[in-house]
């Protein structure tokens, strides 16, 4: 068994030897692990804290009650050492209100007015977020006191080594309306550390009986502790032979290994766009319909190890991904070949151009002085007139797509430097990491399409100038 996630750190504190009289609650042990409680930080061990998650929706929270009322001004917050988030406002309530107040960088609280309370919660409201520090590290997102000093408070001393052992009733096992009532014992470093924790039947030898035939076996958490494991054991009938063990499995070449009925569980991420298929012994092939969420996460069929020797599975609406794949390749090369022609249609009409005698009076050229006066220079007076000042148009245009490129060049350099890869190979946190680099990818195509309107305009004016 283990230390239940709903357990309260006050009962934690009694298996741990702490006598009535002071309770010590928080809103989350960090990881569920029990050395992580609120008494750890009142006990004068610099090595043991309080840490819990920090949340800025549901902001953790540590509490004191005692049987004596004392006077509060001010608080000391030592924080443990090592990578934690550094408070930067707390709440400190009593049962007749409660101070929003600012901890300074050495963590010390001051109340506006002195406060006689036999109950004190202080309650997380803003932290000091920290960077990531090296490749591959990750943002810490809990908050620890290794001691939260107030003068008057009492010093807890929890027990840390030794042996304990619950009542009786800690929790049960039932079975067709039978109960076998258990007890936990153990080591007292293995409960502050989460480990498994044996239990047993309150008597010695105490035993569940179960009825022939089918048997449905319930085990029962307490207030405290639950059980996570049964070992069932009892001697088999003496007619009954041995049989070897038999596993159900399916190979990585989708070979099926299965008698009678069963599931096909394909361990991704339920999504109803997953798909199965089952080929029987003669070669045919037919498909297993829409999968059932199974084991919590994942996609499942059932199946008859009969007619199933074979499965394979496919993604759905991968063919849509694949199809907009192929769209953009071919919508690419169209594109590639476009640049080309231009680039061809450009160096020709460079070779015809050099290659000619322009009539003197071809083109028009237009001049101001610094007076206004306008001075025209055209052997023909229908001729197109080109402005000697030049248009900003193309040279805005090609810096708007140079910026968008040393923003497109940047994200790919950013993803490179800070590749944002846990120790598992599973992040659910890449989108958040790398929010940074989305915007720019935004800011390069919103540049891009703006120079594209600037060059479209300013082509479209220059080819009615000239018509």
């Amino acid at each position: 068994g283990s230390v239940s996630s709903a357990a309260t750190d006050s009962s934690l504190d009694t298996l741990a030897g702490v006598p009535a009289g002071n309770a010590y609650e928080s809103s989350a042990r960090f990881e569920g692990v029990p050395i992580n409680r609120a008494s750890s930080a009142f006990d004068r061990d610099p090595t043991t804290a309080w840490i819990s998650e920090y949340n800025s929706t549901n902001n953790p929270w540590i509490l004191w009650k005692g049987s004596q009322p004392i006077v509060v001004r001010r608080l000391s917050l030592k924080r443990l050492a090592g990578r934690y988030l550094e408070p930067t406002r707390v709440t400190v309530a009593t049962p007749s209100g409660g101070f929003d107040v600012r901890v300074s960088r050495a963590g010390k609280v001051v109340l506006p007015t002195p406060v006689t309370t036999s109950e004190l919660k202080l309650t997380i409201r803003s932290v000091k977020r920290l960077r990531r520090t090296a490749r591959g590290t990750r943002v810490p997102r809990s908050v620890a006191f290794s001691e939260i000093e107030v003068a008057g408070l009492p010093t807890v001393h929890p027990r840390r080594s030794g042996k304990f052992e619950t009542a009786c009733g800690a929790a049960s096992v039932r079975s067709e309306g039978k109960s076998l009532p258990v007890l936990f014992s153990g080591d007292l470093v293995a409960l502050d550390a989460g480990d498994a924790l044996a239990f047993s039947g309150c008597r010695a030898g105490a035993q569940l009986p179960l009825s022939r035939g089918s048997n449905l076996i319930t085990a029962s958490p307490g207030r405290v502790l639950t059980i996570d494991s049964l070992l069932l054991h009892g001697a088999a009938p003496a007619a009954v032979t041995a049989q070897p063990p038999f596993v159900a499995a399916i190979s990585t070449a989708g070979k099926v290994t299965l008698r009678g009925d069963g599931w096909l569980v394909l361990g991704q991420s339920f999504s109803p766009g997953w798909r199965a298929w089952c080929t029987d012994r003669s070669g045919s092939e037919h498909e297993l319909g829409s999968p059932q969420q199974i084991d919590g996460f994942a996609n499942g069929w059932r199946i008859d190890g009969g007619t199933c020797q074979s499965a394979r599975f496919a993604f759905g609406p991968q063919r849509f991904a694949d199809l907009g794949y192929w769209i953009s390749g071919l919508v690419g090369l169209l594109l590639l070949g476009f640049l080309a022609l231009a680039v061809w249609r450009r160096r020709s009409a460079r070779g015809v151009s050099s290659g000619m005698t322009l009539s003197p009076g071809a083109t028009a050229v237009e001049l101001k002085t610094s007076d206004g006066v306008a001075l025209t220079f055209s052997p023909d007076p229908d001729a197109p007139k080109r402005w000697a000042r030049g248009d900003l148009g193309p040279r805005a245009a090609a810096w708007l797509f140079a910026i968008s490129a040393l923003g497109v060049v940047a994200v790919g350099l950013l993803y490179v430097v800070n590749p944002s890869i846990s120790s598992q190979g599973i992040n659910f946190d890449y989108s958040i990491d790398h929010t940074f680099e989305h915007w720019i990818a935004f800011a390069a195509t919103t540049i891009v399409v703006v120079g594209a309107l600037i060059d479209i305009v300013g082509r479209r004016r220059r080819g009615s100038a000239n018509g």
